[in-house]
């Protein structure tokens, strides 16, 4: 879902600090946002909406730290997929947010429960078993209806965003952001053992969705 953009007056700037590149385009970023008249602070909970120089897992990382904030994206890194703008367009972003002169796009996100701990996710969920190179016979429900069980590596569950990710490699479809969907896809599974063998399956993103694992972890 897609929604005008608002007059942006206060913004928080995130970056690797390992990466002395990214450092410097923060501080021409911060001295152009300055001069036209949009505050740079340094406590999200101040902020309008968040800016985030780097690559995609400097963007996932910000996105657990700013909670709701808007995010903008600035290329500085390996992949660049999530993140909208490249360093050659640093000088028309203090005007884009001064005007409200862009679109904001609600991104679908995941959120598992088990007994010990409630989790929140922008890309996806693996599950798999704890010891590496074992596989798993993991069971699959969807708003309470058994979809079997299945003999595999792991189990992914991926929103629009992460559908290009690792669920991707694991071979599932690749969801436009607009559809308000997530994909399941079985990591290696065991083809005897699928049945029915279809390896992904998009449900609407309001789904219950249960996963539960019949042989030791």
């Amino acid at each position: 879902m897609y929604e005008k953009g608002f007059r942006v007056s206060k913004v928080i700037l995130l970056y690797n600090m390992d990466k002395e590149r990214s450092h410097k385009i923060s501080e021409r970023l911060r001295s152009s946002l300055i001069s036209n008249k949009i505050e740079v602070v340094e406590d999200h909970r101040e902020a309008e909406a968040a800016i985030v120089i780097g690559g995609d897992g400097t963007l996932l990382r910000a996105f657990h730290q700013v909670g709701s904030l808007p995010i903008l994206g600035v290329k500085d890194g390996t992949f660049g997929t999530l993140l909208e703008f490249d360093t050659t367009q640093l000088d028309r972003i203090p005007e884009i947010l001064r005007e409200g002169e862009f679109w904001l796009e609600h991104a679908i996100t995941l959120e598992i429960i088990d007994s010990k701990l409630s989790l929140i996710a922008l890309n996806e969920f693996l599950v798999r078993s704890g010891k590496l190179g074992k596989s798993s016979k993991l069971g699959l429900a969807i708003d309470d209806a058994p979809l079997g069980e299945c003999i595999c590596d792991g189990l992914i569950v991926a929103t629009p965003t992460g559908s290009y990710a690792y669920s991707l490699a694991a071979g599932g479809p690749v969801l436009d952001p607009r559809c308000d969907s997530i994909v399941i896809s079985y990591l290696a599974p065991w083809p005897p053992s699928l049945m029915p063998a279809v390896r992904s399956v998009v449900v609407p993103s309001s789904s219950i969705i249960e996963v539960w694992s019949t042989s030791p972890f």
